[in-house]
């Protein structure tokens, strides 16, 4: 386990860039979803577009229609909830390999704030295939 925070030499971005490359299963559940933070992964996404699923919310008016269109656009698998009365608001960030699954949980939304400048802290966590987290997911 490892505290994420965004400073200048380690931040969510460099962590969750370093997660794409070693994974079989990507999974990217966010409450706000802009183009200035997916601009900053998509390059690495694309080689996992098959294997990438996103879970996008769109409380608050705060998630960008373009970066869904450009999502969708390219064939990522994109799923934007939708239950009245209640917001989603989650920030997951889940990356399967053959070995193991690392997730981060916390407060970075999808946005270059979220991953880059603004003050977020995330929980790092590295388990083992079907542990509980696995089954959860």
């Amino acid at each position: 386990m490892k505290l994420i925070s965004n400073k200048i030499d380690e931040n969510h971005l460099s962590e969750i860039l370093l997660e794409i490359d070693k994974s079989n299963e990507i999974i990217i559940c966010i409450a706000f979803l802009k183009l200035s933070g997916l601009n900053f992964l998509l390059d690495k996404l694309l080689n996992f577009k098959n294997k990438t699923t996103f879970f996008v919310g769109k409380d608050f008016y705060l998630t960008e229609p373009k970066a869904l269109s450009k999502l969708y656009n390219l064939g990522f698998k994109v799923f934007i909830t939708n239950q009245k009365g209640i917001t989603y608001h989650p920030k997951i960030y889940y990356f399967k390999s053959e070995l193991n699954i690392v997730t981060f949980i916390g407060s970075s939304n999808l946005t270059s704030g979220g991953l880059k400048t603004n003050i977020e802290t995330s929980v790092k966590l590295n388990t083992e295939i079907d542990s509980n987290l696995d089954i959860l997911l």
